[in-house]
This record gives structure tokens, C-alpha cells and sequence, in this order.
């Protein structure tokens, strides 16, 4: 429903696209280059719907998610994985595989 104010666009991807990136690298096996290609998606997506967005946190979360997904499915690298572990946001320099493989083991 119309473009996001280029003000308000700018304080919402500064905010969240360390968030964004984090959780699409964590999705994509680390693979920065196709997180950024995610993000920048998402963001893209934001300025044209962002003024019609109910819960904008929520939704570029979701939608990081699930393009990341599409990405995976397109190069047949998809694999079913426990959507908690992938999209723990706990932060700080943990290493991704090793949280991922320890929730595989709990």
C-alpha cells in the first residue's frame, strides 16, 4: 500500500539489519554473499510495503526466513532443521554450526 517515509525506512533497517543478515547467514550455512542477496530482498520489500505493515519486526523476520528457505530449496540444499535453533537471536560471537549441531543432539 505505498512506500515506507525514507526517514522512518532508515531508522528501521539501521535497527534491524544486523538482526536481518545474522539470522539469513545462520539459515544459508554461512554463506554471506547470499545473506546479503536475502537481505537486501527484504529490505526492498520493506520500502514498497512498509507503510502497510502491521508488526514490522515480525514480518522482516519472517520474511528473512522464509526467502532464505526458497534460496535453499532452489539450490536442493534444504534440509528440515529445528526452527528454534536457526533462529535463537541470543547474539554475542557463538559459532552457529556448534548451536545448531548441539540442538540436533538434545
Amino acid at each position: 500500500m505505498g512506500d515506507v517515509r525514507e526517514d522512518e525506512f532508515a531508522a528501521f533497517f539501521h535497527e534491524h539489519v544486523e538482526r536481518a543478515h545474522r539470522l539469513a547467514w545462520r539459515l544459508l550455512g554461512g554463506d554471506a554473499a547470499a545473506a546479503e542477496d536475502v537481505v537486501q530482498e527484504v529490505f526492498t520489500r520493506f520500502w514498497q510495503q512498509g507503510a502497510s505493515i502491521k508488526k514490522p519486526k515480525n514480518w522482516l523476520m519472517r520474511v528473512a526466513h522464509n526467502l532464505s528457505i526458497d534460496r535453499l530449496r532452489v539450490a536442493g540444499r534444504f534440509v528440515e532443521a529445528d526452527e528454534e535453533v536457526l533462529i535463537d537471536d541470543s547474539g554475542g560471537d557463538s559459532d552457529p554450526e556448534w548451536n545448531y549441531r548441539q540442538g540436533e543432539l538434545s
